[in-house]
């Protein structure tokens, strides 16, 4: 499979990262309302589908940056202290 053009990667990587802090955040605030009605696995599985995309779009350093935060951010939302 070729690769994008790079003017046109290095856009999408410059779009990867902003995602890769703010996809985390914004998917906890969605799913916050809806605590009571999700399992834990199911708000996980939603996680892993942000950090699946951003790892497609910017690679592996903004993955590992989405990875991290969604873990933080189920374990602060969704587990008990």
């Amino acid at each position: 499979m070729a690769s994008p053009r790079p003017e046109l990667q290095g856009r999408i990587r410059a779009v990867a990262w902003p995602l890769a802090v703010l996809g985390p955040l914004a998917m906890s605030g969605a799913l916050v309302g809806f605590r009571s009605e999700f399992a834990p696995p199911s708000a996980a599985l939603v996680f892993v589908l942000v950090v699946l995309g951003v790892a497609i779009l910017g690679g592996r350093w903004p993955g590992v940056t989405a990875a991290v935060l969604s873990a933080i951010c189920f374990d602060f939302f969704f587990t008990r202290p």
